[in-house]
């Protein structure tokens, strides 16, 4: 049995579920990459047995989930409102071992996309998830201007001062996914740009899911804001346009989650400039 099918094994058998923002094959990966080591240095193996445990010992839904993240409840995915990898059979359609069509095939590119408050949550999570999104948002940016180093600090701080068990693992893995692009990259690995792209969608995957557990959700922007994010290439029209509002000089010194709402009622049309979106935030 390949690695992949035990991954999904393991799973089905034990009535959990392998989380929506990776995938089997992609995990596999990164099992090569450890040793065949859990990623996130729990266990010397993967799938194990702890993590099993932790997902049936924690009694609040929120904490349901292996150390890396990767295997969830049903109780945590009704949490975090977020659906779990959905392959459509636990027959994988092609030789993993000979064929890794995962890690040659271009990711898609994507549809233009905006984040809208639909749910109420605490003014401080709101605040904490908002924050973390933020971080891998300047991130993104570091990723594009091939600052692979100043990356893996930022994401290895976040792991070191984030109180949020869940947000821990994220950021290793996402570090640790850094730090092996980095090392691509420095012995001039022909992996180096794809192993990049796969990790600017890891990263845009937790930036999702803070802004979800924020009481956020994704929806689709048929109108951009500016022309710019119009242009070929780009990878997503919202981290691009708000990264480029919350640098924006007019707002140094704000908060990062107020920077966020700025660059978010902008992108949705309620405002026609930094000036007026600042001066409203400042009368709510």
């Amino acid at each position: 049995m390949n690695k992949v099918q035990e991954l999904i094994d393991f799973a089905k058998d034990n009535g959990i579920f392998i989380h929506g923002r990776t995938s089997p094959q992609e995990w596999e990966e990164l099992l090569k990459e450890s040793g065949g080591r859990c990623p996130c240095g729990h266990a010397e193996s993967c799938p194990c047995e702890l993590a099993l445990e932790k997902i049936r010992s924690a009694s609040e839904p929120a904490d349901q989930m292996c150390g890396c993240a990767f295997y969830v409840s049903s109780a945590y995915l009704n949490h975090y409102k977020t659906k779990p990898w959905n392959g459509e059979s636990s027959t994988i359609p092609f030789d993993t071992q000979t064929s890794p069509v995962v890690n040659k095939t271009k990711p898609a590119k994507e549809e233009p996309v905006s984040y809208q408050k639909t749910r109420d949550v605490p003014a401080d999570v709101e605040e904490k998830f908002i924050k973390t999104a933020g971080t891998y948002i300047d991130g993104l940016k570091l990723i594009e201007n091939g600052e692979i180093d100043k990356f893996v600090d930022s994401i290895r701080m976040e792991e070191a001062t984030n109180p949020c068990d869940l947000c821990k693992g994220d950021a290793d893995v996402v570090a640790s996914h850094g730090d092996y692009v980095r090392a691509l990259c420095q012995h001039g690995s022909p992996e180096c740009e794809s192993e990049a792209k796969k990790l600017v969608i890891r990263t845009m995957g937790v930036i999702d899911e803070n802004f979800m557990s924020a009481g956020y959700d994704k929806v689709k922007q048929n109108n951009p804001a500016t022309e710019e994010t119009k242009k070929s290439g780009k990878k997503n029209a919202w981290i691009e346009f708000s990264s480029k509002i919350m640098t924006d000089p007019f707002l140094d010194g704000m908060p990062q989650k107020n920077k966020m709402k700025i660059a978010a009622a902008l992108y949705r049309g309620e405002y026609d400039s930094i000036e007026a979106a600042k001066e409203a935030l400042k009368n709510e």
